[in-house]
């Protein structure tokens, strides 16, 4: 599956925001650019919201055959991170217009220049059944499945 186009990732990563209860605006000079800046409404509160995200595709390997990952193209390590709000590391799988949360302090440096980060694609499906969903990864990971209408609460 090809990655999604930036375009799309922001409109869902909004329309997810509204179905959880919050107001979004995007900040961002650009779709293109990472990270993706909002500013957030939710519960009588606003804050600064800065998301790294990347399409969720298929890990590659046959063996493997439930391992999906992000690709973390177009960014250098380490990450920058929201000096006056929060940062989230993501994914979005456009198949069933689902989210994937990974923990930034294991992936906010790195080497290489496509770093993977991977999420078994069961977490997903539990998320699409259950609004969220935990898999404790092999580095000791919590990695989250997301579904919008929970966003905010992840």
């Amino acid at each position: 599956m090809p990655a999604v186009s930036p375009k799309l990732i922001v409109n869902e990563l909004i329309e997810a925001i509204q179905q959880s209860g919050g107001v979004a605006s995007y900040c961002s000079d650009n779709v293109k650019t990472h990270p993706r800046k909002f500013v957030v409404s939710y519960l009588g509160n606003t804050y600064s919201l800065w998301i790294y995200i990347w399409t969720i595709t298929h890990g590659g390997r046959p063996s493997l055959p439930d391992e999906y990952r992000i690709q973390m193209t177009s960014v250098s390590s380490p990450l920058p991170k929201n000096p006056s709000g929060l940062t989230v590391l993501m994914g979005y799988y456009p198949d069933l217009k689902m989210f994937a949360g990974f923990d930034l302090r294991k992936h906010s440096t790195f080497t290489g220049k496509s770093p993977s980060v991977q999420i078994g694609i069961s977490a997903i499906h539990s998320a699409l059944q259950n609004g969220l969903s935990f898999v404790t990864k092999d580095n000791d990971e919590i990695a989250i499945g997301v579904r919008p209408d929970q966003f905010l609460i992840y």
